[in-house]
């Protein structure tokens, strides 16, 4: 059957290095910024038939949405972050250069909240299963994938989500083979 991975290919990369003696960062007091989910891959397995001549195929997945009791915000009552006073950024000492990472106590928000939302503990995001009908265009090779926009994870925040990247996999065929885009049978015909 169809499998579900998550990937974290999208979600941005790591912090920038820091002079210790003062060097130019792009980060520093940079404040909170909202960066996009992450994008989620679902395995689907289509027949011959159906990637030549495309379909409608309906697929079964869990994502993170924003939660509906804190409106994604993570609780209630609201203070400046303590270990990043609010830039949403930390800086890290790793001998004697700094690095700026997103704070790990706000998540790069630069807020905490005295009462943690008790259905998400914190985080503004819950869990929702989707079954989604996926249009299979005619044509369709073995590995290609199809992007369904805001169907992934919502980002830090309430952020926009990740896409749903769907990796199409052609069951084998006994009378067929798929060559690229051609149709390949062996038959025996008489003189």
């Amino acid at each position: 059957g169809p499998s579900f991975s998550q990937t974290g290919g999208f979600n941005g990369f790591g912090g920038f290095g820091d002079f210790g003696f003062g060097g130019f960062n792009p980060l520093r007091n940079a404040g909170y910024r909202r960066r996009s989910g992450e994008s989620l891959q679902y395995d689907l397995t289509i027949s011959l038939y159906e990637a030549c001549f495309g379909a409608k195929k309906s697929v079964y997945y869990s994502h993170l949405v924003s939660c509906d009791a804190c409106n994604g915000k993570g609780g209630k009552g609201e203070t400046v972050c303590p270990t990043c006073h609010g830039t949403g950024v930390e800086t890290i000492t790793k001998g004697m250069w700094l690095e700026t990472t997103t704070c790990h106590t706000c998540k790069g928000t630069g807020k905490t909240f005295t009462e943690p939302c008790p259905s998400c503990h914190g985080t503004g995001k819950a869990e929702k299963t989707e079954t989604p009908t996926i249009t299979i265009p005619p044509g369709c090779t073995p590995g290609s994938t199809l992007r369904v926009r805001g169907k992934g994870n919502v980002g830090d925040g309430g952020a926009n989500p990740g896409d749903l990247l769907i990796r199409i996999n052609v069951i084998p065929d006994h009378d067929f083979a798929l060559n690229g885009y051609d149709l390949e049978t062996v038959r025996t015909i008489n003189i």
